[in-house]
């Protein structure tokens, strides 16, 4: 049976022309029928020439919904703000735009909404992509064996991950993403909804670039991930 909910997919972008294509190209392929999904790319100010790509994906695929609007002053907690406000769907999900999906993921999505009806956020794990195989695995375990155990504490501070859901309903409730932090913007917002209302599995299969990794090194990634004290809003790190 085909589902009832229609989703928004909002992808800030900065700079993003070496990102963009692959990810708009996994949600062209994507399983779900094409009426009853809408991509919403916020311009944060690029000065390359990610907006032209994007322009050139919507000539080239009409039977894709993807739109490009522009936020102008930066911040990617008001670049995700914006599009949600202009979001249409019932549920409302965000990718970053070096992030590439499966193509059963807004399936998956929409089916875990389904499957638990208690539930106002659905996050999924990120894989890394173009980077050695085994340190990806090895990532990707320890990733997620650390998540389980901040869980099972009852803890979801952690929780900024590119890929998630929220019903539109709920996130109309929040006071919506934080414009001042240059990281932690998803956290910010996933922490303001009950811990019983918050979902997260491997079932949402993603892959990002590994730049984060490259650029601030695995023990950073890790606090980060989690919103050290010592990151979170510092000006010298701009993560997109």
């Amino acid at each position: 049976m085909i589902s009832a909910y229609k989703v928004s997919i909002v992808i800030p972008m900065l700079d993003e022309e070496k990102c963009i294509s692959n990810t708009l190209l996994s949600l062209i392929v994507q399983d779900y029928p094409k009426e009853k999904f809408e991509v919403i790319v916020v311009d944060n100010g690029c000065r390359d020439n990610s907006c032209e790509i994007v322009q050139g994906l919507m000539s080239n695929n009409p039977e894709l919904n993807l739109v490009l609007i522009h936020e102008p002053k930066k911040s990617i907690g008001r670049a995700r703000a914006k599009g949600f406000r202009e979001a249409k769907g019932e549920i409302i999900a965000t990718l970053d735009a070096d992030t590439v999906v499966d193509p059963k993921w807004i399936t998956a999505m929409v089916g875990l909404f389904e499957q638990y009806p208690d539930k106002d956020i659905v996050m999924g794990s990120i894989r890394l992509r173009d980077y050695n195989l085994i340190l990806s695995l090895l990532i990707e375990y320890f990733t997620h064996f650390y998540i389980s155990c901040l869980l099972s504490l009852g803890r979801k501070n952690w929780a900024n991950i590119g890929q998630f859901g929220i019903r539109k309903e709920a996130y109309k409730i929040t006071t919506g993403f934080d414009f001042s932090c240059r990281v932690g913007e998803v956290a910010r917002l996933v922490n303001q909804v009950a811990f019983e209302k918050f979902l997260y599995t491997r079932e949402l299969k993603a892959w990002t670039a590994p730049r984060k990794l490259r650029k601030m090194g695995i023990i950073n990634v890790i606090r980060y991930a989690k919103l050290d004290k010592n990151l979170v809003g510092r000006e010298v790190i701009d993560i997109r």
